[in-house]
């Protein structure tokens, strides 16, 4: 069993994780499969079973690390996956669990030997300590990686590709990035003269999603990091106003993107 100073000896030999589409088995899917042995006997799962609740588990243990009571209806959201974005830490999860190292590919052969009382999988005490050891531990590393995915993913629900004028304005804004040298604070200005009164963190959120969809820029990291840090605390949060976001995401792409010149260079 992999103990927490082997990710230290060997953070700097942790390789890029392989990101594809994996097989995924919803929560209630399971539940419906096993209903007759739920509550009386414990089963042995499969493999893609396993991994499945597994990467739950680590979405719900990443988000909420101590469940409050007023928590659990959050909580359920991520559980049932019945908002679409809600999956995308578990997605995340999933990707962690088919790159694991040897040792910990190893631990989870040894978990996956074990027949599980699926009532109680949740709070299974050896499963827990899997998600903490082998996934959660390794976020401190894999916060880039995380931040990356979750605004690719968020990409998706905010910015609005089906709108009939959506081709011309999206190269409008890439043409205008690709010359400007401090994107994000050109992006945050143009949401913010658009929408007026919001958070730090929800207009981070919205310039980082924006400028990652639209921007070719590399060198990221510090933003892929800040990203981890918002979503980890606020997941719920953006969940529940992705709705807004795409409004004032798409009122932005609406504004005029033409740069304005003069002897004083860029005028924003």
């Amino acid at each position: 069993m992999p103990y927490n100073f082997k990710l230290l000896q060997n953070s700097m030999e942790i390789k890029p994780l392989v990101f594809k589409n994996y097989d995924y088995i919803k929560w209630n899917d399971i539940k419906k499969k096993y209903r007759e042995e739920y509550n009386l006997n414990p089963v042995k799962l499969t493999e893609t079973e396993l991994k499945s609740i597994l990467a739950v588990l680590f979405s719900i243990c990443y988000h909420y690390p101590v469940i409050e009571e007023h928590q659990k209806v959050e909580v359920d959201v991520i559980l049932t996956g019945s908002i679409p974005i809600s999956s995308t830490t578990s997605k995340f999860g999933l990707v962690l669990l088919e790159n694991l190292d040897n040792d910990n590919q190893n631990w989870f052969n040894f978990l996956k030997g074990k027949n599980y009382l699926l009532s109680k999988i949740f709070s299974d005490f050896e499963l827990n300590e899997f998600i903490r050891l082998a996934m959660i531990d390794y976020m401190a590393i894999r916060k880039f990686e995380y931040g990356k995915f979750f605004l690719s993913e968020y990409s998706k629900s905010i910015i609005d590709t089906s709108d009939y004028f959506f081709e011309s304005r999206a190269e409008r804004v890439k043409r205008t990035l690709d010359i400007t040298s401090n994107k994000l604070e050109f992006v945050a200005n143009k949401i913010l003269k658009e929408n007026t009164v919001m958070s730090s963190k929800d207009l981070l959120i919205m310039s980082f999603t924006f400028n990652e969809y639209f921007s070719k820029s590399s060198n990221k990291d510090v933003v892929y990091a800040i990203t981890n840090y918002i979503v980890r605390d606020n997941f719920f949060e953006l969940i529940v106003k992705k709705k807004i976001f795409k409004e004032k995401i798409n009122k932005t792409l609406g504004t005029n993107w033409n740069l304005n010149r003069g002897r004083g260079g860029h005028k924003r």
